[in-house]
């Protein structure tokens, strides 16, 4: 508890892992350059420079502290997304001072019912998606241990660590890619892979990854209600790491620029947590809300837009820069 009253959740950072750490981030370079073996085209240098800022940046918890409290003002009066406020004042590099907030852990979920386990798979969707797509800014650590479940239906985020910023043309980029698929354009699909640094020259062409993006962003390709199941995510992380795979010999293949080693960490674990959960919705049709400001067709998505004319006036949907 604070002199002033406030009840507070104090982190503190474990004596020697900083040192730790920092060691490890030596060969961190050595490993990506091996790993050029596994994927020809993987820029090592890249990829390397990507996770050792990413895992300083966790180390650092006033940066973490700060990214909180972004977050914090970002989602203020939000109607089911809490994040905790920083006490930048008791905060230090190796310990952040924190809201305390009282829920259960994102395990007790399991056995809700399948209509609360949607609703909770919407808001986890809702919150990482929400964030990239208006705020250029995500979250890239969906673990089941960030998130505590509020006996109100609102969900609390807790860790901040690792936080990616995405510039406007990154974000346009990705957008593309998705809408490039929905309309099975493969031209448009080729061009803003390129622009990624995805496909280039010595990448296969794009025919041969297609299907397999399809694949991967098949909830999202669809106006209907679909199910995240545990199969697809399965299928999505062998493609990725099981030789295996049918598309594993493809996709090793491929560029791999930095941001999207932290982007597809969020996206794979956010899919990996709506399978846990089972999770159905139009989730074409949520995204949309985040891409071009669609009327919601959901509770959660109506009660959000409300506090978005209220929060956030100024607004501009992203969709609305490739028109």
């Amino acid at each position: 508890r604070l002199p002033t009253g406030e009840s507070v959740a104090v982190k503190v950072q474990y004596p020697g892992v900083d040192e730790a750490v920092r060691s490890d981030l030596k060969h961190v370079s050595a490993l990506t350059k091996l790993a050029v073996a596994i994927a020809p085209n993987l820029d090592p240098k890249d990829v390397a420079t990507e996770v050792r800022e990413r895992v300083l940046e966790e180390l650092d918890y006033r940066r973490e502290a700060t990214n909180q409290q972004q977050f914090a003002e970002l989602f203020a009066g939000h109607p089911f997304i809490v994040v905790p406020t920083v006490y930048q004042d008791h905060c230090r590099t190796r310990v952040i001072t924190q809201e305390f907030i009282e829920g259960k852990p994102f395990m007790t979920s399991f056995d809700w019912p399948q209509d609360d386990r949607n609703a909770l798979g919407e808001i986890l969707f809702r919150f990482f998606y929400g964030c990239l797509n208006r705020f250029r800014i995500f979250s890239a650590d969906p673990h089941p241990g960030n998130y505590l479940l509020l006996n109100d239906g609102k969900v609390a985020f807790l860790d901040f660590g690792l936080v990616r910023a995405v510039d406007p043309g990154t974000l346009a980029l990705l957008l593309e890619i998705i809408q490039s698929l929905i309309h099975d354009d493969m031209d448009r699909g080729r061009d803003a892979l390129e622009g990624l640094g995805i496909l280039h020259r010595r990448t296969p062409e794009i025919d041969v990854i297609w299907d397999h993006m399809r694949m991967i962003n098949a909830p999202v390709l669809v106006d209907e209600e679909v199910t995240m199941d545990t199969d697809l995510v399965q299928e999505i992380a062998a493609a990725g790491f099981d030789p295996r795979s049918s598309a594993f010999q493809a996709l090793r293949k491929v560029g791999v620029p930095g941001v999207m080693v932290t982007f597809n960490r969020m996206s794979f674990g956010v899919a990996s947590l709506l399978g846990r959960l089972g999770a159905t919705r139009n989730w074409q049709a949520i995204a949309r809300e985040l891409w071009a400001g669609e009327p919601s067709r959901y509770e959660l998505g109506k009660l959000e837009q409300a506090w978005l004319a209220e929060a956030h006036p100024d607004l501009e949907h992203p969709l609305e820069s490739l028109d």
